[in-house]
C-alpha cells in the first residue's frame, strides 16, 4: 500500500514506483511525473532546511527538537515534494502552465532548493531566475544576462516561514513557535528584504514588460512589491518562447525526439487558441493537441524512445 501523504523519504520514492505500476490513469501519471521532473527540486535540499528548524535534542532540550530526530524534517521535506507533484498532477488537467509556474516558484521546495530564501534586495541570488528563464519556461537564445539580473530584483524578498493554517498569504505574519501544530511552511514575503527599484523584462522586444517602482517616499520597499513576481511571470508565460519550448518538450516526451517545426505549430497553435476553456496555455488542450498529432500513431515511431531508468523499471514491474 502507500502512506499518502508520504512520512519520509522512501514512502516518497516509492510512491512514484507504486503509482507507476498500478495507476489505471496513465497518461495522468506519466504527465505528473514529467512536470515534477520538469520543475526539479532535490530532497536533501530541503530536508536540509528542515533540520535546522528541528534539531536534534540536546541538553538543555529546546522547544522545537525533535525527540524522533530526524523524522519531523523528513516529513516536512517529503510533503513539501509530495504536494508540488499532486499539484502538477492536476494543474495538467485543470490548469494552465502559467499556474503550473505560479506553483513551482511559490513551492518552498523550490524556494529552498534554489536559493530564493537568500535572495535579498542589497545582494541579489540570481539562481532561481536563471533556472526559470532556461530550463523552465524557454531557450537560451531568448533572453539575456539583463533579464536574469532583473528577474533575480523580482524575486528579492521570498522566502518561506510556519504559518497558521488558514493564514497563510504572502504577507501574513511568521508563527514564532513555528513548531506549533497547527501550522504549515509557506512562501512568505519579507518586506525589508525587497529591492523596490523598477524593472524590465525582454526590453527592445515585442515582449517587452515594465515593472514599476514600489518604492516609498523615502525609496523603502513597500507591500506592493509582493506584486512583481505575479507581473513577471505573467511576462514569461506570455512570450512566444515559452509557448515553444514546453510545446517541444512534451513532443519530445510522447511522441518524437526530433518533432518539426509544424508539430511545434500545431501545438503551440493548441496554446493560444482562444477557445481553450482556462486560457492562453490551457494544459488539457495542449495534451490533447500532443497526443492528436499524426506522428503520434505513426507505426514508424514505435520503440524510438529511450526510457529512462525510472521508466524502465516500472515497464518491468508492470510485465510481470
Amino acid at each position: 500500500g502507500i502512506i499518502d501523504p508520504p512520512q519520509n523519504h522512501i514512502q516518497l520514492i516509492a510512491q512514484h514506483f507504486v503509482r507507476g505500476t498500478y495507476a489505471r490513469r496513465q497518461l495522468e501519471q506519466q504527465v505528473a511525473e514529467f512536470f515534477d521532473n520538469h520543475f526539479s527540486t532535490l530532497l536533501v535540499e530541503v530536508y536540509g532546511f528542515y533540520l535546522g528548524q528541528f534539531p536534534q535534542c540536546g541538553q538543555p532540550a529546546l522547544p522545537n527538537c525533535d525527540p524522533d530526530f530526524p523524522n519531523r524534517a523528513l516529513l516536512y521535506a517529503s510533503t513539501d515534494e509530495y504536494n508540488d507533484t499532486e499539484a502538477f498532477r492536476n494543474l495538467a488537467f485543470n490548469g494552465t502552465f502559467r499556474d503550473m509556474m505560479q506553483q513551482s516558484a511559490m513551492s518552498p521546495a523550490m524556494i529552498y532548493y534554489l536559493d530564493t530564501y537568500n535572495n535579498i534586495g542589497v545582494a541579489p541570488n540570481e539562481n532561481y531566475a536563471r533556472e526559470l528563464l532556461e530550463l523552465h519556461t524557454m531557450d537560451v537564445d531568448t533572453y539575456d544576462h539583463h533579464d536574469i539580473e532583473d528577474l533575480a530584483r523580482v524575486f528579492t524578498g521570498w522566502n518561506v516561514c510556519a504559518k497558521p493554517i488558514g493564514a497563510t498569504g504572502p504577507l501574513d505574519p511568521c508563527e514564532f513557535f513555528f513548531w506549533r501544530e497547527g501550522n504549515e511552511y509557506v512562501a512568505n514575503f519579507n518586506i525589508a528584504n525587497h529591492d523596490c527599484g523598477s524593472k524590465m523584462l525582454f526590453a527592445g522586444t515585442p515582449h517587452e514588460t515594465f515593472i514599476p517602482d514600489t518604492c516609498d517616499g523615502n525609496g523603502l520597499p513597500t507591500a506592493a512589491g509582493v506584486n512583481d513576481v505575479t507581473l513577471a511571470l505573467d511576462a514569461i508565460a506570455g512570450h512566444d518562447a515559452t509557448s515553444r519550448f514546453i510545446s517541444r518538450k512534451l513532443i519530445q516526451k510522447f511522441v518524437t525526439e526530433n518533432p518539426t517545426q509544424g508539430m511545434i505549430d500545431d501545438v503551440v497553435a493548441a496554446w493560444n487558441n482562444p477557445g481553450n476553456p482556462n486560457g492562453a496555455g490551457d494544459m488539457r488542450e495542449v495534451l490533447r493537441a500532443v497526443l492528436g498529432l499524426e506522428e503520434f500513431r505513426n507505426p514508424d515511431l514505435v520503440r524510438d524512445k529511450i526510457k529512462t531508468p525510472m521508466e524502465h523499471t516500472i515497464s518491468a514491474l508492470r510485465g510481470t
